[in-house]
C-alpha cells in the first residue's frame, strides 16, 4: 500500500487539521459546521436532524462492535455520538518497540473489518501514541508506521483503502502520565476513528423525519 505525507491547515470554523500521514489517500474530515479536536485531529458532527440518522448508525455499529470486542478494545462514541472511537493497547496490539502486530491481536481486527465492510460509507483514522520513554522522533515514527501498519492489515481484510488515513503522534498527547509503569501503558495506543463518510452524510441529509 502506497504511502504519502501532506500537511493539511483549515482555519475557521472546522477548526485545524494538523500533519498527518497518509495511507493511500487522505480522508476528507472537514465536511460540515461543529469540530471537536481529539488527539490533534480536528473531526466534525453534522447536528440537528441528519446528526440523529448517522448516530442512530454509530449506536448500532458500536453494540456490534461491543459484542464482537469485549474486553480486547475500549469503545466510545465522540463528536457528539456521531462517531466511534476504538483505543487498542498497542503492547497487546504490537511487538515491543515494533511496528509488527501480533497474532492474537490479528484476530480483533478482522472482526473490525468485517463491520467496516458492512457499513461501507464510514471513513477510518488510525492514530498511534507512545509513552515518552526515548527520542521525539523515534516515537512519532514508530507511532507513524504503527498506525500505517493497521491501516495496510485492514486493506488486507478487504477494506477500501481510500476509507483510510493513518497518523503518528509520538508522545504529543498522553492521556497518563509517564511516570508509571501504569500510565505510560495507556499512553501506549492505537485509536481508530470510525467517522460519516460524504456518502453517510448525505443520505442523512436526504432522510425526512
Amino acid at each position: 500500500m502506497n504511502v504519502r505525507k501532506i500537511s493539511v491547515l483549515i482555519i475557521g470554523t472546522i477548526g485545524v487539521i494538523l500533519i498527518l500521514s497518509v495511507c493511500k489517500s487522505r480522508h476528507n474530515i472537514e465536511n460540515n459546521q461543529v469540530a471537536g479536536n481529539l488527539a490533534g485531529i480536528a473531526l466534525t458532527s453534522v447536528g440537528g436532524k441528519s446528526g440523529a440518522v448517522i448516530r442512530e448508525k454509530m449506536y448500532a455499529q458500536e453494540r456490534i462492535l461491543s459484542d464482537s470486542l469485549a474486553g480486547k478494545v475500549k469503545i466510545e462514541t465522540i463528536n457528539r455520538n456521531e462517531s466511534l472511537k476504538i483505543t487498542f493497547c498497542s503492547d497487546s496490539l504490537f511487538v515491543s518497540n515494533s511496528n509488527t502486530i501480533q497474532e492474537p491481536s490479528k484476530k480483533s481486527l478482522q472482526r473490525l473489518a468485517v463491520l467496516l465492510n458492512e457499513y461501507p460509507d464510514t471513513d477510518i483514522l488510525v492514530i498511534g501514541h507512545t509513552d515518552r520513554t526515548g527520542l521525539a522522533d523515534f516515537n512519532r515514527t514508530l507511532s507513524e508506521k504503527r498506525a500505517e501498519s493497521v491501516g495496510h492489515y485492514l486493506t488486507e481484510q478487504g477494506v477500501a483503502s481510500e476509507r483510510i488515513s493513518c497518523a503518528g503522534k509520538g508522545f504529543q498527547h498522553p492521556v497518563s502520565d509517564n511516570f508509571s509503569n501504569e500510565g505510560r501503558t495507556s499512553n501506549r495506543r492505537l485509536e481508530i476513528y470510525i467517522i460519516a463518510g460524504e456518502k453517510m452524510i448525505q443520505e442523512a441529509r436526504n432522510v425526512k423525519r
